[in-house]
């Protein structure tokens, strides 16, 4: 191995927070941050049990716009046929209209979430906690279910979700209608107000707008069992989206020199089966992204196939003697090494002049070093690791398992110390 060194720096992370005053001229007085409300004496009775109207009126305190009316505002119970009531605004006034020929349900409790809709007209400010809820029959219902949507990869917030209740608690049930919806707010959060007692099954999809899924891109997240809601409200658990990726497909390969093959997909290809046809192919996979590197060494070099899912993928026989006298191990970056067109045919890549890099570490984390080819045997007799000058031995380096190109150096780092490793 040629001789190189590496720097690491053990130092501890501060954040910084600064503000940056702006000047101008007066503006007239603080900010107006007052969200607008409803004016009950002159709207329709909010909470009213054997309600017969067919269109509803919330006069406000102040001017109001309405936006995203599509999205923001959600009728709970859904109304047949997936239709939507006709929601408009005139001056200070919002009406919500039931379509004609809707029959709502008897002896029902109807919640309307307006969301972010109806905002005043001056500052934008939207009217919070914006709900009309009525009963067909004697009482409302008064139940909540309030619980979370998360990424299942990512563990991040899933936003803007369609979060649905059905009173068919089969698997199919995704794909018919659900008879309470609401959606998932920026911290993927989701509230169901005003339910009935029951057993539901609960799901939650990346919808397109149909508050159906549909089986193929829109991912999709769903409770194991029924939630069932008794006397009291309930938090459900976290459920977690996923969606139904295709199978990686092979779209390239190529052999980039002598002790690589390179072979490109649509997506992380995890889940793609390997082997070889000709035995004493030494060989290890790496994936990086969506891109499969195959790296081998052989006795007697000639043509082999690697075969991907049990496709047939022609690996070149290149020279290997010139190659692997000249060629060195490196460091080198973590990217999936490129082709060069033409220059494949077995030349080693230049030699690289022995460098110095810093990298930062905190006092409890390890230093990852990358290289350019796989570490099969790793040797720390021959490294020597300086602390401030000072030799130290209490360190530990071993080959990555998930990552054949990566050393990991694991030690009792220092805040504010500075390490110099060089290898020999």
């Amino acid at each position: 191995m040629n001789h190189f060194a590496r720097i690491i720096t053990a130092a501890g992370l501060a954040t910084l927070f600064f503000a940056c005053a702006r000047q101008g001229s007066p503006t007239g007085g603080p900010k107006d941050t007052t969200p607008p409300k409803v004016d009950t004496l002159l709207s329709t009775r909010n909470y009213s049990t054997h309600f017969t109207e067919r269109r509803i009126e919330l006069t406000f305190d102040e001017w109001v716009t309405l936006s995203e009316v599509g999205t923001q505002v959600i009728v709970s119970p859904t109304l047949p046929d997936r239709k939507r009531p006709e929601v408009k605004l005139k001056g200070k006034t919002v009406t919500v209209e039931i379509p004609e020929g809707v029959a709502l349900d008897s002896n029902t409790t109807y919640t309307i979430n307006f969301g972010a809709a109806v905002k005043d007209f001056h500052e934008g400010n939207p009217a919070e906690d914006l709900r009309f809820v009525f009963s067909t029959g004697d009482y409302l219902d008064s139940l909540t279910l309030t619980g979370f949507v998360l990424d299942a990869f990512s563990g991040e917030p899933v936003q803007k979700a369609s979060v649905m209740l059905y009173n068919e608690l089969s698997d199919s049930a995704v794909y018919g209608q659900p008879y309470y919806f609401t959606r998932t707010d920026q911290l993927g959060k989701y509230t169901f107000f005003n339910l009935r007692r029951g057993a539901f099954k609960l799901a939650a999809i990346e919808d397109s707008g149909d508050l159906r899924w549909d089986g193929r891109s829109e991912g999709i997240a769903y409770a194991p069992a029924p939630v069932t809601l008794g006397d009291s409200s309930l938090t459900a658990p976290v459920i977690k989206m996923f969606k139904n990726q295709p199978p990686p497909r092979r779209i390239s390969d190529n052999t980039l020199r002598y002790g690589l093959e390179k072979v490109v997909f649509t997506a992380r290809p995890d889940s793609v089966s390997l082997d070889v046809d000709l035995p004493g192919v030494n060989w290890l996979p790496e994936i990086v992204g969506d891109t499969l590197l195959v790296w081998y060494d052989m006795a007697e070099p000639s043509a082999w196939h690697l075969l991907v899912d049990g496709d047939s993928v022609r690996v070149k026989n290149l020279p290997s003697a010139d190659f692997l006298e000249k060629h060195t191990l490196q460091p080198a970056d973590e990217a999936p090494p490129a082709a060069s067109a033409g220059k494949f045919a077995g030349q080693p890549p230049p030699k690289a002049t022995p460098g110095v890099k810093t990298v930062n570490v905190s006092p409890a984390g390890n230093v990852v070093l990358p290289f350019n080819a796989p570490v099969v045997v790793v040797d720390d007799s021959r490294w020597i690791m300086l602390e401030d000058s000072v030799p130290v031995t209490d360190f530990l380096a071993a080959r990555d398992p998930d990552a054949p190109r990566k050393l990991k150096i694991e030690m009792n780092w220092k805040y504010g110390k500075t390490y110099h490793l060089t290898l020999l």
